[in-house]
C-alpha cells in the first residue's frame, strides 16, 4: 500500500513538472515558417475588377515559395531589359487557437521595391524600404473560425524618392518577396528585438566588459513585473549570469538600463580568430521564461587613424576585400541562405578579410557567416549617385534606422555607409544623427567618386570616415 502510495506521488509531481515545462514552452518566442503555399500573379489589373479580394479567382495564380523575385528569368534572358512592373501575392492560412492571447506578427526578411499589404482585406501599410525588414502585427485581424488571406501588391517600378532612385544603374532592382518570410508568435509581454543592442565598452585578454540594453512591452492591462536575466556562454560553460527585475507598466513599452558585467580572460574576436560567444536574453515572470533572445557576439575593439589606417585590437591591419552583390544566375535576389554562406566562404578562400555591401543592406545569413568566418564588413543603404528630394532623404534615413537595428549587435560590422557616389550635406546631417542615436560605437562613412565637389560642398568632412572611389593618386 506504502509503494503505491508513493508511486502516485511521484507519477503527479511528474507530470505537474511536465506540465510546466509545456506552459513554459508555449510562452517562449515562436519562430514559424511562413514561406511556403503563396501565389503569384505578374499583373496588375486582377486587383481593380474582382471586387471583394478575399474572393478572387485564383485559377490562373502560379504557386510559388518565398523567397520568390519575378526578376529570376528575365535578367539572365538574351532580351535586354527586364520586368519593371506591379506583381500580386497571395496566401491562405489558418493560426490554431493555441496561439489565442498571443502577439501574432508576420516577419518579411524584405520585399523589393515597394509594397502594399492586406490581410483579411485590412489595409496594413504601404512600405517602401525594399532592403530592410517589414514587419505587421496581425493580431486583431486574425479569423480563429474561418480562413485568413493575406494580399500583397508589390512593384519595383523606377521611383526617383524611393532609394536607389536612380533609372540606370549599376545593378538591377529586382521585384519580390526576396527574403525569408516568418510567423512570429510572442507572449503578450516580450523583448522588443530592434532595441536589442549589445555592446562591449571595454576590451582586453585579461578583463572585458559586455554592456546589454533592450526594451520591454507589456500588452496587459495592468501591470507586469519581470526579471530580465542575461547568460553569457562559450559554448562550453556559462561566463556572466546576471538577473535584474523591473516593473512594466500596464499598455507601455519600457526600455531597460544597461546591464554591465565584467569578465576576464576571454579571447578577442579577430579575421584570424573569429571567436564568438553566445549571449541569452530571458525575460521571465514568476520564474517561468515567456521570453528570450540569443545573440552571436565577438569581443573587438577597432578605430581608424587619419595616419596610420586601421586597428583591430590595437593592431595595425591592412584591409583587403571586395564589393558584393546578393543576385545569383537564375535567382536575380531571391537567393537561399546556403548561398548567402556560400559567398562568405569564397571572400574567405580569396584571402579577403574585408567585404564591402554593395550597394544596400544585405542578407542576415551573409552577416552571419561574416562574424563566424572573421570577415570585417562596411555596410551601407541603398544607393547609386542619385539624391532625391525631402522624400528621398526621408526614405534613406529611416532605412538607416532599419539597418543599424537589424545588423548593429554583428561584431563583424565596422563601418555604417550613408552613401555610395553622391552627396547631400543635409541628408548627411539627418542620416549621421540617427545613426549617432542608434549605436555611438562604430562610424560613419559614404563613397565619393568626385571629391572635388564633395571638398567645395563640403560633405567630405562630415563622415568620420571618407571613402574614395577612383583617382586616388591625384589627392593627398
Amino acid at each position: 500500500m506504502k509503494i503505491k502510495k508513493q508511486i502516485t506521488v511521484i507519477l503527479f509531481v511528474l507530470s505537474i513538472s511536465s506540465f510546466f515545462q509545456l506552459t513554459n514552452a508555449q510562452d517562449v518566442r515562436k519562430t514559424i515558417d511562413f514561406n511556403k503555399n503563396w501565389l503569384f500573379e505578374q499583373d496588375d489589373w486582377i486587383g481593380y475588377y474582382h471586387g471583394s479580394w478575399i474572393n478572387w479567382d485564383e485559377t490562373n495564380w502560379i504557386p510559388v515559395q518565398t523567397p520568390h523575385s519575378f526578376n529570376a528569368e528575365d535578367t539572365f534572358d538574351p532580351e535586354q531589359g527586364y520586368y519593371r512592373g506591379f506583381a500580386w501575392y497571395r496566401k491562405h492560412f489558418t493560426i490554431p487557437d493555441s496561439e489565442k492571447g498571443r502577439i501574432l506578427k508576420i516577419h518579411f526578411g524584405a520585399i523589393g521595391n515597394e509594397s502594399e499589404i492586406w490581410v483579411n482585406e485590412k489595409f496594413m501599410g504601404k512600405f517602401t524600404t525594399g532592403y530592410t525588414p517589414i514587419e505587421i502585427d496581425i493580431t486583431e485581424v486574425v479569423n480563429w473560425k474561418i480562413e485568413n488571406v493575406i494580399a500583397i501588391r508589390v512593384n519595383n517600378l523606377h521611383n526617383d524618392e524611393i532609394p536607389p532612385g536612380r533609372w540606370r544603374m549599376d545593378y538591377n532592382v529586382y521585384g519580390g518577396i526576396y527574403r525569408e518570410v516568418n510567423l512570429l508568435s510572442l507572449s503578450p509581454i516580450h523583448l522588443i528585438e530592434t532595441d536589442h543592442f549589445i555592446t562591449t565598452p571595454k576590451v582586453s585578454e585579461k578583463v572585458s566588459e559586455i554592456s546589454v540594453s533592450t526594451s520591454v512591452k507589456n500588452n496587459f492591462d495592468e501591470d507586469k513585473k519581470v526579471t530580465v536575466k542575461c547568460e553569457l556562454s562559450d559554448g562550453n560553460k556559462v561566463l556572466i549570469n546576471v538577473s535584474k527585475n523591473f516593473t512594466i507598466p500596464a499598455n507601455q513599452s519600457v526600455p531597460i538600463k544597461t546591464i554591465l558585467a565584467e569578465i576576464n580572460d576571454i579571447e578577442l574576436w579577430s579575421p584570424n580568430n573569429p571567436k564568438l560567444y553566445s549571449l541569452e536574453v530571458s525575460l521571465k515572470e514568476n520564474r517561468a521564461t515567456i521570453d528570450n533572445l540569443v545573440t552571436k557576439i565577438g569581443f573587438r575593439n577597432f578605430h581608424f587613424d587619419a595616419e596610420k589606417g586601421f586597428f583591430l585590437n590595437g593592431k595595425h591591419l591592412k584591409l583587403r576585400g571586395l564589393n558584393r552583390h546578393q543576385c545569383y544566375p537564375g535567382l536575380a535576389n531571391a537567393v537561399p541562405e546556403r548561398f548567402q554562406i556560400e559567398d562568405a566562404v569564397l571572400l574567405k578562400e580569396l584571402g579577403a578579410n574585408y567585404v564591402r555591401c554593395a550597394h544596400y543592406p544585405q542578407h542576415t545569413s551573409f552577416l552571419d557567416a561574416c562574424d563566424s568566418l572573421g570577415l570585417l564588413v562596411y555596410e551601407e543603404v541603398a544607393s547609386w549617385q542619385h539624391i532625391g528630394g525631402d522624400e528621398f532623404i526621408k526614405h534613406m534615413d529611416y532605412m538607416m534606422e532599419g539597418m543599424i537595428r537589424r545588423d548593429r549587435n554583428h561584431p563583424s560590422i565596422i563601418l555604417w555607409g550613408m552613401m555610395n557616389e553622391g552627396h547631400s550635406s543635409k541628408m548627411f546631417e539627418k542620416m549621421i544623427r540617427t545613426s549617432k542615436e542608434l549605436d555611438s560605437t562604430r562610424p560613419v562613412s559614404y563613397a565619393e567618386n568626385h571629391i572635388d565637389m564633395g571638398i567645395k560642398d563640403g560633405t567630405v568632412f562630415q563622415p568620420d570616415v571618407l571613402g574614395l572611389n577612383y583617382n586616388l593618386d591625384n589627392y593627398d
